[in-house]
């Protein structure tokens, strides 16, 4: 799942984009965010929009789990560094 490379959405008649199809650096971590209380990720389904004036510096998706190796979330999440 996904929108493809250079996706653009628009939203409230500003057009926004993927951050981690506008990182300058390499993306950190795995693709996928939904991990639906599982050890693996199943798909991407979270994202980080932006406008198109943005510059995102770095992105990534985090893997961490509770002492047990259980994820807290059903879902993984995403940060992003950005300059303006």
């Amino acid at each position: 799942m996904g929108f493809g490379s250079n996706s653009k959405f628009l939203i409230l008649g500003i057009h926004l984009q993927d951050a981690k199809e506008k990182t300058k650096n390499p993306v950190h971590g795995p693709t996928a965010t939904f991990v639906g209380f599982q050890f693996e990720a199943n798909d991407l389904i979270d994202y980080i929009l932006v406008s198109e004036n943005v510059t995102v510096v770095n992105y990534g998706v985090l893997t961490d789990v509770w002492d047990n190796n259980f994820p807290p979330s059903d879902h993984r999440p995403i940060v992003t560094d950005i300059t303006f």
